[in-house]
Formats: structure tokens, C-alpha cells, sequence
């Protein structure tokens, strides 16, 4: 009926569990069988009548932490650090919510699924690989830390309420291969915390949930589809393509190229060092850097503030004119003061395309130049001749100006001269 294995335990494989009577005399207790009808590993822990009870459970875990080690059993462990179990899945069949499954150093390999369940954390150290060639699903509550991860894909799967227990947490977790991030959980909240993606990674949202990179880097390429919501703070990319994204917002975050196709992106605080591209949708920069140029579709709304200009210079495709290129009115922090007919330098501007300035074209708020006459000038800051003028008269508080004259794009210096009077101070100047 059984073959008794060389071991000190005896082994009952296949349907033979069904088979044996309650008083077998073959049957000690440690006898380990696979119960067919249940589809997992079970082991004997009482005779007359014999007790079949899952591996795992035969004594209880009492801190609620189930330990995995690569000299661990999933036939003789519990689970304990005493008997440590040697499979991630094994390990997460046994923990139930605000458990801990703690990996120890070593490689698993795990060739199936590697689901884990709501509310369970995987715990690892900086020796920690896990493979996963067929994938990981995350249930909302979720916490991988700590931990190399090798895997095709990273899907969340949770159904709970929008909220903290919704959300599933990658902390110091470097996932070495190229990913897709599928993040289909319903109100899920994917973030990652001091997290490295090593590989070209493919992030796909949903309409209700959200992807958050805290302090997080992507070594290769990032490709965004179609994701509510994802915000970046203080962290970093290689090349970013946005596709199809409702809100994508990089906060205090760096990138080598930006791609926004059909998209809402938002930089603040942010840096691209290289070109930047607009297809349809919009972008929003402020206190942001652009080292290369920026291109734009005739289909595309640009916002950038005066520190947001690109250093490579602007292109709006398909006759689109500066209009489409809109500069938020921004404080430029002037407050200069000229005095005894002398011009004075009190602040810089960016102009990011040629345009004919007129009066309208000079802003006030929080401020007025004053003196019976005098004038702003816009000169180029590598030199040459002034580009246009602003003459102020009339009395304290009147903004009657005068001006004329064509820039091309670059940085000016705003230049203050005194009329008669010799004093003249002038701030919160913005271009329009």
C-alpha cells in the first residue's frame, strides 16, 4: 500500500493518505503524506486515531513570523526559526493577515505565481534574491522590504476601500529585471519607498487607483500608460515616456529625457537634462529646469515659468505661435533700486521665442516704478544693443508705459534708468 522512505520519518505519497485507516499500524506520528484531496504536504501528529494536520501547522508560530531559509523544509518545518521552512510559497500559504514571512539570505527560486496575500509583508536582507519567472501578485496591505527581485511582471490584485489599507509598499527593494508594473488592485495605491527598478520598466494604472515613487530610482528606461494618478518626489529617472496619463507629477525628481504623449504632466521642482516633447495634452513647469529644448505639438497647452525655460530653446510644431507657449505670471523677485540717473541691473528674464513686445506685454503686481519719468530696458545678457523699452510717466501708482521693439529668444537683463528725479525702484515685474 506504501513504501516507507530511508529516512527516520515515513513518507505517503499520492492518494494512499485516503487509503489509511485511522489505527493503521504503519502510521507514527512525524509521518509525512501529500493529501491529494487538499493538494498540500500534511503530517502526522497523533496516533489512535492517526491526526493528519498540514505541514506548517504542527506547532504554532508564536510571534507570527514564518522563516525561510534555504536549508528550511517544507516536509519537516513549521516555520519556526527552529524549523524554518524553504519556499516563499509554502511559507504564504501558512501566513495570515499582519504576519511576516522573513526570508533569509540565498536565492529562491519560486516557478509558480508567487501570490501574497492581503496584509502579509515579505521580509528579506541585502542577500535576498527572489525569482519569480512567472510573475508576483500583491494583495492590498502588502509590504515587500528589503529584498532583490526578479520578475516579469508585479501586478496588484487588491479590491479594499480607497485608503491606507489599500496601499502596497515596495521598501528597499531592487528589482533587477525588466518589470511591468500592472497596477490593477481597485483602489490600490502602488508605492515604493528607496526602491531601485534596474530594468526598463512598463507602468500600467487604472481609473482609480495610483502609483507614488518616494526617493526611488529607475535605472533604464520608464514607460507611464494610462495612470491616474503617479507622482514622483525625490527621485530619479533615465528616460521617461508618459503616455495616455491623466496627472503624472515629478516633484523635486530628476530625468535624462521627457516624452508626454496625450497626457497631463506636471514638474515641479524638477530637472530634465536633456529634450523634452509634447504631443497633445499639456505640461506644467515651475522652478524646473529643461537642458535641452523643448518641442511641442500645435494639439499641446505648455505652461512654464520664467525659471522653467528651456536652455536648448523652444519649437512649437504646426504654426503654433507663443500663445501656446504660455509663461505663468511669476514674481521674478525684483525689487531694484537705480539712482542719480544711473542704470542698475535688477533682475533677468527668459523669452523662449522671438515676439514683438508691446505695453501690454509688462506686468505689475506688488509694485510700481517711481519717478516722474523713467525707463526698463531689456538688454541681452551676452551683450549687444537694448531690445525694447518701457517708459513710465505720470504720477505714483499710474502704470501708463510706452514700449516697442522685437526680441528674439534668449535671457535679458532688466535694466532700470532714473528719469530727472534721480531715484527710481521697481519690483514684481512679470512678462505677459
Amino acid at each position: 500500500m506504501a513504501t516507507r522512505s530511508p529516512t527516520q520519518f515515513h513518507s505517503f505519497w499520492g492518494a494512499y493518505i485516503t487509503a489509511l485507516l485511522p489505527t493503521s499500524a504503519e502510521v507514527e506520528v512525524g509521518d509525512t503524506a501529500f493529501d491529494s484531496t487538499l493538494n498540500q504536504l500534511v503530517v502526522c501528529t497523533a496516533v489512535g486515531p492517526v491526526v493528519w494536520t498540514p505541514v506548517g501547522a504542527a506547532s504554532a508560530v508564536p510571534d507570527g513570523t514564518y522563516y525561510v531559509t534555504p536549508g528550511g523544509s517544507d516536509v519537516t518545518g513549521n516555520g519556526s526559526i527552529l524549523a524554518p521552512l524553504a519556499s516563499i510559497s509554502f511559507a504564504l500559504t501558512l501566513a495570515g493577515p499582519g504576519e511576516v514571512v522573513n526570508v533569509g539570505p540565498g536565492t529562491y527560486t519560486e516557478p509558480a505565481l508567487l501570490a501574497v496575500p492581503q496584509d502579509v509583508a515579505i521580509v528579506g536582507t541585502p542577500e535576498t534574491t527572489i525569482v519569480a519567472p512567472a510573475g508576483v501578485t500583491l494583495d492590498d496591505g502588502v509590504a515587500l522590504e528589503n529584498v532583490k527581485l526578479t520578475t516579469p511582471t508585479i501586478t496588484t490584485v487588491g479590491t479594499q476601500p480607497a485608503g491606507p489599507g489599500a496601499t502596497v509598499n515596495l521598501t528597499q527593494v531592487f528589482v533587477t529585471s525588466a518589470t511591468t508594473v500592472n497596477n490593477n488592485g481597485t483602489n490600490t495605491a502602488f508605492v515604493t519607498n528607496n526602491t531601485t527598478f534596474g530594468g526598463a520598466t512598463t507602468i500600467n494604472g487604472g481609473p482609480t487607483n495610483s502609483v507614488v515613487y518616494d526617493y526611488s530610482k529607475s535605472s533604464s528606461s520608464t514607460t507611464i500608460n494610462n495612470t491616474t494618478n503617479f507622482s514622483a518626489t525625490a527621485s530619479s529617472f533615465l528616460s521617461v515616456a508618459i503616455n495616455g496619463s491623466p496627472a503624472v507629477k515629478l516633484a523635486a525628481s530628476e530625468a535624462t529625457s521627457l516624452t508626454s504623449i496625450n497626457s497631463t504632466t506636471t514638474l515641479s521642482g524638477s530637472g530634465v537634462t536633456g529634450n523634452v516633447t509634447v504631443s497633445g495634452g499639456s505640461l506644467t513647469a515651475t522652478s524646473s529646469t529643461i537642458g535641452g529644448s523643448l518641442a511641442a505639438s500645435a494639439a499641446a497647452a505648455v505652461n512654464l515659468s520664467l525659471d522653467s525655460q528651456p536652455q536648448g530653446g523652444s519649437t512649437l510644431a504646426g504654426g503654433a505661435t507663443l500663445g501656446s507657449l504660455t509663461i505663468v505670471p511669476q514674481n521674478v523677485a525684483l525689487d531694484g533700486t537705480a539712482t542719480l540717473s544711473t542704470p542698475a541691473t535688477i533682475g533677468s528674464v527668459y523669452v523662449p521665442q522671438a515676439r514683438t513686445l508691446t505695453a501690454g506685454s509688462l506686468g505689475f503686481f506688488g509694485g510700481s516704478v517711481i519717478t516722474d519719468t523713467s525707463s526698463l530696458t531689456l538688454v541681452p545678457s551676452g551683450g549687444g544693443p537694448a531690445a525694447a523699452t518701457w517708459t513710465r510717466t505720470g504720477l505714483l501708482g499710474s502704470q501708463a508705459l510706452t514700449s516697442g521693439g522685437a526680441v528674439i529668444a534668449g535671457w535679458y537683463d532688466i535694466v532700470l534708468t532714473p528719469g530727472a528725479s534721480g531715484t527710481a525702484f521697481a519690483r514684481g515685474l512679470y512678462l505677459v
